[in-house]
């Protein structure tokens, strides 16, 4: 999978509550998020969230990267030959694939979609149900494990564990 913006290959992260597993995505190279709809809104309704995103020393958050054109015309990274749309949550400029439903966010954003979510929400994350969570994990892990990804199923699991203890 690799970033709309860049092109950087994006890494794969997990996030454990006790009723849910979200997965996301991390550009390395200019901070932006991929999520999906439904991870999006459940770490956008958890006060412990907080993406982890590489460091990048030469990150410029001043402006778009040189030789962007902005929002429009961003591949998904996740279907071939979508392209985002650009929407608006608050006032924040988002992108999201008509197809799968992703949402990209931009370094920054993320926050200001919490707030957002924050202050419009009715009901917190308890719509994402334990079970769906066990399920997502044992997926996760299979396919990690089977891919020969050992270290990335182990970090799962250390995950879940993490949040099953201090939860």
């Amino acid at each position: 999978m690799r970033c709309p913006v860049d092109e950087h290959p994006l890494v794969k992260r997990y996030h454990h509550e006790p009723t849910y597993l979200a997965t996301y995505h991390v550009c390395g190279k200019c901070h932006g998020i991929w999520f999906s709809r439904k991870d999006l809104i459940a770490c956008s309704k958890c006060k412990r969230f907080r993406p982890k995103v590489p460091i990048d020393p030469e990150l410029d958050l001043a402006g778009p990267p040189p030789g962007s054109d902005g929002h429009y015309g961003r591949p998904c990274p996740t279907c071939d030959g979508k392209v985002l749309d650009v929407k608006h949550i608050d006032e924040v400029e988002i992108d999201q694939c008509p197809g799968c439903e992703g949402v990209w966010l931009d370094a920054g954003e993320f926050d200001r979609v919490r707030s957002w979510y924050a202050r419009n929400s009715r009901s917190g994350a308890g719509w994402i149900f334990a079970a769906d969570a066990t399920i997502q994990a044992a997926t996760i892990v299979t396919e990690n494990a089977s891919a020969g990804q050992l270290e990335a199923a182990i970090e799962v699991l250390g995950e879940l564990l993490a949040g099953i203890i201090f939860g």
